[in-house]
Parts: structure tokens; C-alpha cells; sequence
């Protein structure tokens, strides 16, 4: 009986809490004006200072290690794993820098920390074709960590660049 109270009571402050919410939330219109896209199989080639092994990426998403670039074909999304360079897609976080130009930050990888050794981070900034519908890419910055400050071994631990991966 006391159980039953207490989820009613709960139950109740729930419903009040998310009615206020509601009420303090204002409206706005939103009206989609332009879009643009950027291909599922786009990529950027590494660094020419990075180890070779960063020439291919999602080696291991098929749960096992596969070397031969397109091998491992995903019905899903049409696309053959590893590939052939970084991809691009995939952003954990994005930023206007006005004139429609954006800093974006990849994501960490290919949904895991054990599957993404071989995802490289960086950050992008795209120059947005609105007309066109084109996402173009202005500048790549791969993120490394040559002065040794990030207190855990990483990927690439033993090479002079240290670039930074979703591992």
C-alpha cells in the first residue's frame, strides 16, 4: 500500500514538473531554407607525416581485423569497410564561423573505443554552397599529441607525430 502511494506521488510530481517545463519553453518557427549535403563516402587522406597504418580506416568494425580495403561490404549502408583514407562523416559537434563557414568536430570513431584505432580525430571547417547544396572542405586539422601530454598510451605511442585516434 505505501509502494502504491509512493509511485502515485511520484507519478504526480512528475506530471507537474513536466507540465511546468512545458509552459517555460518558448515557441518558435522554424522554416528549413536551404540544405546541403556532404556524400556518405567522402574522405580525406592523412597527413603525409602519419604512420602508414592511418591509410585505411575501420579495419576493425567487422569484429574481426580485415585488411583488404572494401572487403567487408555493409548491406545497410552500401558501403565496404576498411576504406581507403578518414572518412569524414560522423560530427560530435559543429560551429558557425559566420560567412557560412563551420568548424566541425569528428566524432570518436566507429562506435567504440575497440573499433576505432585507426579512426584519426580532427577537426574541419566546410564552406557551405547553399545554392549548389555542397559542403566544400576548407582546412583539416588532425589532432596529436607530440609533447607527450595525455597520461595514457595511445594508438600511435611509438611514432614521432602521436596522432590522436577513437582508441
Amino acid at each position: 500500500m505505501l509502494l502504491r502511494k509512493l509511485l502515485l506521488a511520484g507519478a504526480s510530481l512528475a506530471a507537474l514538473a513536466s507540465a511546468s517545463f512545458a509552459q517555460d519553453v518558448p515557441a518558435f518557427d522554424a522554416v528549413l531554407k536551404a540544405h546541403a549535403e556532404l556524400p556518405a563516402q567522402s574522405f580525406v587522406v592523412p597527413p603525409a607525416d602519419a604512420p602508414a597504418y592511418f591509410a585505411k580506416s575501420g579495419r576493425f568494425t567487422a569484429g574481426a581485423r580485415q585488411e583488404q580495403v572494401y572487403s567487408n561490404f555493409d548491406a545497410a549502408s552500401g558501403l565496404g569497410r576498411p576504406f581507403a583514407g578518414q572518412p569524414l562523416q560522423g560530427f560530435s559537434g559543429i560551429r558557425s564561423l559566420g560567412d557560412d563557414r563551420f568548424l566541425v568536430l569528428t566524432d570518436n570513431g566507429f562506435g567504440n573505443q575497440a573499433n576505432s584505432a585507426d579512426a584519426m580525430l580532427m577537426f574541419n571547417v566546410f564552406r557551405i554552397d547553399w545554392e549548389a547544396g555542397r559542403v566544400g572542405i576548407e582546412k583539416t586539422v588532425f589532432l596529436s599529441d607530440p609533447n607527450k601530454v595525455v597520461p595514457f598510451p595511445i594508438t600511435s605511442e611509438v611514432s614521432d607525430t602521436r596522432y590522436l585516434t577513437g582508441a
